[in-house]
C-alpha cells in the first residue's frame, strides 16, 4: 500500500494519516464543502478477489455504510458520507472526528476503577442495543474500536464496516474479527447475531476491570481454543474489592451458549 498520502479523496483534502490496518488507511481530512474536519476511512478490496467478488464486496460495503449512517446515538461515531473517489477508485467513509483516545490506549495505562468501567460499558451496551434493534451487528467490538472523548464519553467506531469486511475475509478463507474478543460462534464461523457483540463487550468489561484479556493464547489457534473450551478466572480472583455483581455480569456475557447470554 502506498505510504504517501494523496492530496485529496473526493471532496476531502487530506491533512495527515491517522492509522492503517487490514482494510485500508484512515486520514484526518477537511471537508472542502462544509469546512469541517473528518476522519476519512478508505477501503480497498483484496487484489486476490475475482471481479464479481470485488463488485459484491463494494455493493455490500456501500449498503451497510448507508444503513449505519441512520444510527443516531451519542455513543456511536457519526457517519457523514460514503462513496467512491473516481480518480483513485477507493471506497471511502467520512466519519465524525473524535478528539480523545481509544479505550485500548486508556487500558494501556492500567485497569479502570470498576464503577468507571461499568459506566462506560453500560453506555456502549445501550448503543449496541439500538444497533441490534435495527438488525446491525458490529462483529468487532474491542477496546480499539471504542473512542473515549475528552469528556470521558465512549463512542463506538466502525459500524457499517464490520459486515462488509467479514464477507471479504470469509471469501479469502480467513476468520474476521479480533481473536481475543470473538464469540465462540464467530470463532467457529457460524452466523452471528447481536449476542456475539454481547460476548465481545463482556471481554471488554473483563479487560477494563482486570487489565488482562479473558482469553488470550500465544497464537490465534490457541486463543480460539480458549474461547471455545475454557472459562476465564473470575475478575474478583484477579482484583481485590470487586463486587459480586461484576463477576455475575461478566460470567453471563461470556457464556459459550449464546442463548444463556443477555439478549
Amino acid at each position: 500500500m502506498n505510504s504517501t498520502p494523496p492530496a485529496q479523496i473526493g471532496k476531502y483534502r487530506i491533512e495527515r494519516e491517522l492509522g492503517r490496518g487490514t482494510m485500508g488507511v484512515v486520514y484526518q481530512a477537511k471537508d472542502t464543502t462544509l469546512g469541517r474536519t473528518v476522519a476519512l476511512k478508505t477501503f480497498g478490496a483484496s487484489a486476490a478477489m475475482a471481479a464479481h467478488e470485488r463488485e459484491a464486496f463494494e455493493q455490500r460495503f456501500l449498503s451497510e455504510a448507508r444503513i449505519s449512517a441512520t444510527l443516531d446515538d451519542e455513543h456511536v461515531v457519526g457517519v457523514y458520507d460514503v462513496g467512491r473517489d473516481f480518480e483513485s477508485g477507493l471506497l471511502f467513509m467520512a466519519l465524525e472526528f473524535v478528539r480523545g483516545e481509544t479505550l485500548a490506549e486508556r487500558i494501556g495505562r492500567g485497569p479502570l476503577p470498576w464503577r468507571d468501567a461499568a459506566r462506560v460499558v453500560a453506555k456502549v451496551a445501550r448503543a449496541l442495543d439500538l444497533a441490534h434493534r435495527n438488525r446491525i451487528v458490529h462483529r468487532d467490538i474491542k477496546p480499539a474500536n471504542i473512542m473515549m472523548t475528552a469528556n470521558g464519553e465512549p463512542k463506538i467506531m466502525d459500524f457499517g464496516i464490520a459486515k462488509a469486511a467479514a464477507a471479504q475475509l470469509t471469501m479469502a478463507g480467513q476468520v474476521f474479527g479480533t481473536p481475543a474478543y470473538m464469540s465462540p460462534e464467530q470463532a467457529s464461523g457460524e452466523t452471528v447475531d447481536g449476542r456475539s457483540d454481547v460476548f465481545s463487550l463482556g471481554c471488554v468489561l473483563y479487560e477494563l476491570v482486570t487489565g488482562v484479556r479473558p482469553f488470550e493464547g500465544p497464537n490465534m489457534a490457541a486463543t480460539i481454543t480458549k474461547i471455545l473450551h475454557e472459562e476465564p478466572k473470575a475478575p474478583a480472583a484477579l482484583v481485590a474489592g470487586l463486587p459480586a455483581a461484576v463477576n455475575e455480569i461478566v460470567a453471563r456475557a461470556l457464556r459459550k451458549n449464546r442463548d444463556m447470554r443477555y439478549r
